[in-house]
Order: structure tokens, then sequence, then C-alpha cells
């Protein structure tokens, strides 16, 4: 595989305009208004270091180069699934695919199901997808196994998948299958590289409380594992292990039982959200800077936190550069062009105080003011 090692700086300062959200569950159909194409978009260049993970799981480092616009030949519809749009990880996730679309010059249409416990919803705007004749569908999916035969039926129906973000473990049927490719991080690798961070700059024997996500996320139950490789090892243990609801409250609520429950806890490791919590709820309690706070992943709070001295360390992901990637892996599909692998994400890079006034802002989370596109509009 010949990948470009040219390495381009993405401008993310794109001004993308805000369409209304939709009242049931924010989700948007076909007729939604488009909004008003990102200054420049259509000419952005970008590209950034990536992780190509081969069908025999070989791994392979090199530049990621997106789809040349001059070699889309159709106005393609996209349908993205997503199980919300309520933290900023799916908002960056949401603009990346918004701003690559419109380069491209082609339909795209969101849809999200409110929430993790909204597994139906999700299938149903699966299906609702499928009906409706779109080219390809990027699935940020609610459920590891869930999903699985929703996929299956877009593949049957020749639509192209791009498992998106969270991940699925869905059968040979499913990952065999040409039209099936994924654009995401591995929450496993990044939950490795923040056990080792954690073991390595800890002194003594943490004992860990761990905020992974919800029950029966595939992404939730990679970071566990990839934790446990992480400290491996070392004198850390996990001592309790809490799932629940990427939202705030959900989060919040978890920990400060358990900060209650178990006292010794010296380090608090969850997902990006959870160890925002964790932040909020250690300052509650008048402990700040008594327990560390690492996240697998990374939000603007958590990120400041670092910044403020607040929190330890977390993962970025490059968020919008993943939303790029899984619009530009789908129309590469559906043009008949090499992908590179059967997976593909930017490579993760664990941000402490050390880094983190160094890392442009909107590479991480794209550009502060920017809200949901539900959809955006051709332009072939």
């Amino acid at each position: 595989m010949q990948v470009n090692v040219k390495t381009i700086a993405l401008s993310l300062t794109l001004a993308v305009a805000t369409v209304a959200a939709l009242a049931s569950c924010g989700a948007a159909g076909a007729d939604t208004d488009a909004a008003p194409p990102p200054p420049g978009a259509e000419t952005t260049e970008w590209t950034i270091d990536a992780e190509f993970v081969a069908a025999d799981g070989s791994i392979s480092a090199a530049s990621y180069a997106p789809i040349d616009p001059g070699s889309v030949s159709e106005p393609w519809k996209v349908c993205a699934l997503f199980p919300h749009v309520k933290d900023v990880l799916w908002v960056s996730a949401n603009y990346g695919n918004a701003v690559e679309a419109e380069r491209l010059g082609i339909e795209y249409n969101l849809f999200e199901a409110g929430g993790y416990g909204n597994l139906s919803t999700q299938v149903s705007q699966t299906d609702d997808c499928i009906v409706q004749g779109f080219d390809a569908l990027i699935l940020g999916a609610i459920s590891a196994e869930g999903n699985c035969s929703t996929i299956e039926k877009a593949l049957e129906a020749n639509i192209v998948v791009v498992d998106f973000i969270n991940g699925t473990n869905c059968g040979e049927s499913v990952t065999d299958n040409p039209l099936y490719t994924r654009v995401s991080v591995s929450y496993h690798e990044t939950s490795e590289l923040i056990g080792r961070y954690l073991a390595e700059s800890s002194d003594g024997a943490p004992l860990v409380a761990s905020f992974p996500g919800p029950d029966g996320a595939a992404f939730a139950n990679d970071a566990v594992d990839g934790f446990a490789t992480g400290i491996d090892g070392s004198a850390a243990e996990i001592e309790v292990e809490r799932r629940g609801d990427t939202g705030l409250d959900v989060q919040l609520a978890l920990i400060e039982d358990v900060l209650r429950a178990y006292p010794d806890v010296t380090d608090i490791f969850g997902v990006d959200i959870a160890a925002e919590a964790g932040v909020v709820a250690l300052r509650n309690a008048g402990r700040s800077g008594e327990v560390g706070v690492y996240g697998y992943t990374i939000i603007p709070n958590l990120y400041q936190a670092i910044v403020d001295g607040d929190a330890t360390a977390a993962v970025t992901d490059w968020t919008p550069f993943q939303g790029r990637m899984a619009i530009s892996q789908a129309i590469k599909a559906l043009e008949g062009q090499e992908l590179g692998g059967r997976s593909v994400g930017p490579t993760p890079l664990v941000v402490s105080s050390e880094n983190a006034a160094s890392i442009e802002y909107e590479r991480m989370f794209g550009p502060k003011d920017f809200a949901p596109v539900y959809s955006v509009r051709a332009s072939r």
C-alpha cells in the first residue's frame, strides 16, 4: 500500500452554520433544510498520521490520504447514525462529517438516537435510511451486538457501512463483506496508553476506580481490557468498576457514590465524561489534587482541567479527523478505491500537563462555536 506521507496541517477554523435541532430525539430526515456550506470546505486539504489495520490484524502506520474531490463521480447520499449529540465527542465527529461532505460535494444527513438507552430508536433510524436508499451508512453503534442484524440488512441492500468510533462485535457475515469498513481509534489502545501512563507516573500502589461507560457498548468493554493490559505487571489495581450512560449527571452520581464507599481510591479512570465528572466530584468533596484523574478519551472540559492541574492526563483520538475519515472512506468504497485496510483511525496521543498547552484545540475538538449540522445538500 502506497500512502502519501506528506503532512498537511488541517485548518479547523471553518465556520459552519447551525440548523435547528429537531424535537424528536434530535433526528433529521432527508427533507431537513441544509446548512450553508462551511467557507472553504470544498477546497480544504488535510491529512493526519494514522494506523491502518489489515484483515489479518496487522497494523501499519502512515499518513492518511483522503479522497480527491475530482475523483468523486456522483452526489452520493450518506446517512450518519449517532447515539446522541449531547457531548463534544459526537458534535466533533459531526463537524468532521459535515466539512468533509461539503468538500466532496455529497449529500449528508445525521440521525441521533438521544442516548445509549435508545437502541430501538437507532435500529429504526437505520431501517429508515435503508428504505430511503442512502448509498452509505456511518454508524456510531449503541450496542456491540444489538446493531449487527441491521448492519447485515444494509449490506444485503448493497449499502456501504462504516462502523464508526464505537465499534461492534458482529460476525464474519459482516466483517468479511467488502462493503463493510471501520473508522475508529482503538479504545483498547487508548486505555492501554493511559493505563501505562498511570502506572509509570504514580507512586506507591494505586487503587483505581474505573468508569468505562455503558454496559454492552463495545468501546467500554475494549477500554476495560486495554486498561488492564496497561497496568499489568505494575502495582496498580482496579478497586471498583461502575458502568453507566455517558451523561455527566449519571457519571457524577456513580463517582460520588464510589468516593464515599471506597475512600482509599487513589485514582479515577474512565471515559472522557467520567473523568470530567471525577474532577467535579473531587472538587465538591474538597479532595481536588488528592486523587488522580485519567481519561481514555478527551473533551474540552477535561482538556482544560489538565491544563489547570485538576486532572492528570487523557488521550486524544482526534475526533474531527475521524469524522472526515468516515466520509472519505465511505466515498472511496462507493467509488471502488483502495481503503488501505479493514480499519483506519488517527494515531492517538496522551495529553498531560507536559504537552497540553502545545496542542491545537481545534485539531482535537473542532471550532468552539460549532453546533450540530443535521443535513448537508449535495453540490454536484
